[in-house]
């Protein structure tokens, strides 16, 4: 199993997660993230490995940047995004934004999109969002408009954005900017592929 370089060390995104099966779990400490677990397998009635720790942690490095673990595994790991990705995306967003407010969707409709984001597994909360800089991004895209999963929410591995902005922003202008192959349950899907003037990467 994979384990952290430095044990006391936090996470690159800030943020300390698991799945078990198709429940996601995430929390500002290990320590909590793993009282979290362990409530929801006695609930239902899951024998809780003894290793449990060793468990979580192996399954974050697996998503994590190569380098920050150490030790050997033969699972698949996760394609990292990197910052410039990201930025990259966020620079082209930035551009489409000049149709001001009309651009952004209500804080309703960006909560139910943040709600599927931060559940989907394209969902990488391995960035650090605030240190290089793309938390800011996001923030001149759609000013102080957060939802309250915003914490959760980090680059998605599709369209290599930030969830943060991406969520407020209108589908039809995103999609100028594809197309992608989003998850089934993605609510970038209901816009129409039938799209002109593609922003190539």
């Amino acid at each position: 199993m994979l384990e952290f370089r430095v044990r006391s060390t936090v996470p690159p995104g800030g943020l300390y997660f698991y799945q078990y099966k198709d429940i996601k779990f995430s929390n500002y400490t290990l320590l909590k993230l793993l009282n979290d677990v362990k409530v929801y397998m006695n609930t239902n009635k899951i024998v809780i490995p003894d290793n449990l720790r060793e468990i979580v942690v192996d399954h974050m490095c697996l998503n994590l940047p190569r380098g920050f673990c150490r030790g050997h595994t033969d699972q698949p790991r996760k394609k990292s995004l990197t910052a410039a990705m990201v930025r990259d995306f966020s620079k082209v967003a930035l551009g489409m934004a000049r149709y001001g407010d009309d651009a952004l969707v209500t804080m309703a409709e960006a909560s139910e999109r943040a709600v599927i984001c931060a559940n989907c597994d394209e969902n990488d909360v391995s960035l650090c969002m605030t240190c290089k800089g793309l938390r800011s991004i996001a923030r001149r895209l759609v000013g102080k408009r957060r939802t309250s999963l915003d914490r959760r929410l980090g680059a998605c591995r599709v369209c290599k954005c930030s969830l943060g902005a991406k969520v407020f922003i209108r589908a039809d202008i995103l999609a100028e900017t594809g197309p992608y192959d989003y998850p089934e349950n993605c609510w970038m899907n209901k816009v129409s592929k039938k799209k002109s003037n593609k922003i190539p990467f």
